[in-house]
């Protein structure tokens, strides 16, 4: 009886304890809410803040980036323009060359000559072809006053606007070769493409087709004025 009624008396104080505790106060309910709302928007302003980090270092990538890109196309611009003042010198040393070549015209004389063959239809240079080339090339000499004149031909097969184009480019392949191999300089060599325009043998059968194919290379040396030029120069300013 003692201990049932000690738990009567537990009871009673826990229903008098919960009958006297106070309701919420109104006014902190909306002061609440606003706090989960702080709270909510935080958040959002943290994702969105990471958001913008992460575009703006994109775009800071993707800036470098272009500037590496303008970088290398400035360098690159810059190498052209060095290229094109080389250029530029080599034009002016080809125009005093080519006016003084044309200045003593009389004086130059083909000294060789050599005939470089093409197979059917190329514009490359084969072990057979570079052979030849480099044969003729022993002729060449430390002295500046030399040109050498490349004339592209080829055989009256095909189109005849194709064959002139391919005999301009046979010509090129040789001077190229004359440029990287003995270092001549473009200014010195002279190229010309006739295309089937100056056969040296009949295009009727193969073998004159064969000899058509090919780039004629001479060989002009700039040779001093004989004593009969000076005398008459010297007759010509008396008189």
């Amino acid at each position: 009886m003692r201990i049932a009624g000690c738990c009567l008396l537990l009871l009673a104080i826990a229903a008098s304890g919960c009958a006297t505790k106070k309701p919420l106060n109104p006014q902190v309910k909306p002061i609440i809410n606003r706090a989960n709302d702080l709270d909510q928007l935080a958040a959002v302003n943290t994702r969105d803040i990471a958001t913008i980090d992460r575009v703006i270092g994109k775009n800071v990538e993707a800036l470098r980036a272009r500037i590496t890109d303008i970088e290398q196309l400035s360098a690159g611009v810059s190498r052209q323009a060095e290229g094109v003042q080389h250029e530029v010198g080599d034009v002016n040393t080809f125009v005093a060359v080519l006016s003084s070549a044309i200045l003593n015209m009389d004086n130059y004389l083909e000294v060789a000559k050599v005939a470089v063959q093409f197979p059917a239809k190329g514009d490359q240079l084969d072990d057979q072809a570079e052979g030849t080339i480099d044969d003729f090339a022993t002729k060449f000499d430390d002295t500046s006053g030399f040109l050498v004149t490349l004339t592209g031909n080829t055989d009256t097969t095909g189109n005849t606007e194709h064959n002139y184009d391919l005999s301009k480019r046979r010509a090129l392949a040789v001077a190229g070769y004359l440029e990287v191999r003995f270092h001549i300089p473009a200014y010195r060599i002279f190229i010309v493409g006739l295309g089937p325009d100056k056969p040296v043998a009949a295009n009727t059968t193969q073998s004159g087709r064969a000899k058509n194919r090919r780039v004629d290379v001479s060989l002009f040396r700039n040779s001093p004025p004989t004593q009969a030029n000076d005398d008459s120069d010297e007759r010509a300013a008396i008189k």
